[in-house]
């Protein structure tokens, strides 16, 4: 797991430097492949692990890009092996982790790999402290520079899109801005 201490900087990854030394990330989605099933936390860490990582391959595969979403199915696209079952990157987020943890601090947790996202922790995620690793994750996600705008003459707070795509996993908008004060810290 020093694969993301290696190459991730300041909440960026070094999509370049993987490119040029690529054994670590490769060993590591093999190994994804061929992980038993596990249960709870470390079926969950396991999960947020491997769709960061197979978020980074699929960059470095289609590199040189300018985004993710200049690649058609890229998060659809059924072409990775988890825990012995072909699938998308949407469906690791979807079906097997989102279905089976329901937790709206994994969208603070799951790269994007689009400069609007919340930036990447780097160090893995870890069953023992995933807890604490995901409420210090999202509260670094909502107060970094630009994810919440608050609107100088109105004062009113404008949100990442995350919050409108999502809306429903943190309560509908008559929860959002409850769900969001428990991590936003503003300043002004």
């Amino acid at each position: 797991h020093d694969f993301f201490m290696m190459n991730v900087r300041s909440g960026m990854v070094d999509y370049h430097e993987i490119k040029k030394n690529p054994k670590t990330m490769n060993d590591l989605v093999a190994s994804i492949g061929k992980q038993a099933a596990m249960k709870g936390d470390d079926q969950k860490a396991f999960l947020i692990n491997a769709y960061n990582i197979l978020v980074i391959k699929n960059v470095v595969d289609h590199m040189p890009l300018t985004g993710p979403l200049t690649v058609s199915d890229f998060f659809t696209e059924e072409k990775f092996t988890v825990q012995g079952k072909k699938t998308s990157l949407n469906d690791i987020e979807k079906k097997m982790l989102a279905a089976n943890f329901p937790d709206p601090r994994l969208h603070f947790a799951l790269v994007c790999a689009a400069m609007g996202c919340p930036q990447l922790p780097s160090q893995a995620f870890e069953a023992e402290n995933l807890d604490d690793q995901l409420e210090k994750q999202t509260t670094t996600a909502l107060n970094a520079e630009g994810f919440i705008r608050v609107d100088a003459n109105t004062k009113q707070l404008q949100l990442s899109q995350i919050f409108d795509w999502y809306q429903a996993d943190f309560g509908g908008k008559d929860k959002l801005m409850s769900y969001v004060s428990q991590y936003y810290k503003p300043t002004y």
